[in-house]
């Protein structure tokens, strides 16, 4: 469960980074924050799969996780992950 433990600091810690990143660079072009989301890193056709899902709810569940910031995306998986340690350790 170490490893799960690091691996939600670093999420955490990588957040507030890209969220750093983001409102630096907001500063810089005129005020407009930049969000990243998964589409914009990876690319639209890496995610063309969530369409074929027969299941329309999941469908808008997945397009909207994909479609969230990426600072906050780490960052609710890094809480996620550090609970999961909480609950399970020793």
């Amino acid at each position: 469960m170490n490893a799960i433990k690091w691996l939600g600091i670093f999420l955490l810690f990588g957040s507030g980074l890209v969220f750093g990143y983001e409102a630096l660079s907001g500063l810089m072009s005129g005020g407009h924050m930049v969000n990243h989301t998964l589409v914009m890193v990876l690319g639209s056709n890496a995610f063309d799969w969530i369409g074929s899902i027969p299941v329309h709810a999941v469908q808008k569940g997945l397009n909207y996780i994909v479609n969230m910031h990426l600072y906050a995306l780490m960052a609710i998986t890094g809480v996620i992950l550090l609970c999961i340690n909480g609950l399970f350790a020793r």
